[in-house]
């Protein structure tokens, strides 16, 4: 599943092309005929990990891989929730066609150090709904896609060793995205898209070096992002936000107590 996580992010990225840079995900930035790439490892070397992690299969016809499904359908006032601990899990839940809903997911709370897990949500066509991942271990891959408006997904990725990737997606008004990563070795990697109006996204990620932030808002106005990163050496952040009506949008970044770091917006 790894592989296929990344490949979706690299289509979400390319989508997202503008004319600022060929990919907005690039950390290079032109400043008065002037470029600057401050930061740009952080990217490069996470694409090339994430696309050798592909460690286990996405079922469990093999021993020791938990595999859980959740599906539900035309209908309000959903939950569903899958807990998952060991070394290899994998969880899908898809809700669809309805307002309300609510998805938990857990995974890792065994605290292992080789653990590898993977959480898909995806809820879609309806408002109101919340998702929540939180993940410990090791080599964590949380998506999280919602199409409507007034959703609320939170991302929650925790002493992990190494290379923990998050990623939302979220069409429609008046979303919310927030994203904690703490106490990681090394080398998170959070990418926050939002599109229509009113958006929220706000990213902390802290004690891990090496990690890379990317927040791309689209609309006509009400954009909103805040990125923390503290106590990290050679991380990146980067917001993008488009207000194609001229409307109003706030980015914040916050790095404290780390060197060798990086922070880029751009307001169009």
């Amino acid at each position: 599943m790894k592989t296929k996580i990344t490949a979706l992010a690299a289509a979400i990225a390319v989508s997202l092309s503008i004319g600022v840079s060929a990919d907005p995900r690039s950390p290079n930035y032109d400043h008065d005929g002037t470029i600057f790439n401050g930061g740009s490892g952080a990217f490069a070397s996470q694409e090339s990990i994430r696309a050798g992690m592909n460690g286990y299969p996405s079922q469990g016809q093999d021993a020791g891989v938990r595999w859980s499904e959740i599906t539900q359908s035309g209908g309000n006032n959903n939950t569903a929730a899958a807990t998952q601990m060991g070394h290899q899990q994998y969880s899908r839940i898809a809700q669809t066609n309805g307002s309300y809903n609510e998805a938990y997911v857990r995974q890792g709370i065994a605290g292992g150090n080789n653990e590898r897990n993977e959480s898909v949500v995806i809820q879609r066509d309806g408002d109101s709904n919340e998702a929540r991942v939180t993940q410990t271990g090791s080599f964590n891959d949380s998506y999280v896609r919602q199409l409507g408006s007034g959703n609320k997904a939170t991302v929650e990725q925790l002493n992990n060793s190494d290379y923990s990737d998050s990623i939302i997606y979220q069409t429609g008004d008046n979303n919310t995205a927030t994203v904690s990563q703490r106490d990681n070795t090394d080398e998170t990697w959070s990418f926050v898209a939002q599109y229509d109006d009113g958006h929220e996204a706000n990213i902390t990620q802290v004690r891990a070096d090496n990690s890379a932030s990317y927040v791309f808002q689209a609309g006509h106005e009400g954009h909103k992002a805040t990125v923390v990163q503290r106590d990290e050496a050679n991380s990146l952040s980067m917001i993008r936000q488009n207000t194609n009506m001229g409307g109003a949008a706030v980015a914040s970044h916050s790095q404290v107590n780390g060197s060798g770091n990086y922070a880029s917006t751009i307001q169009w």
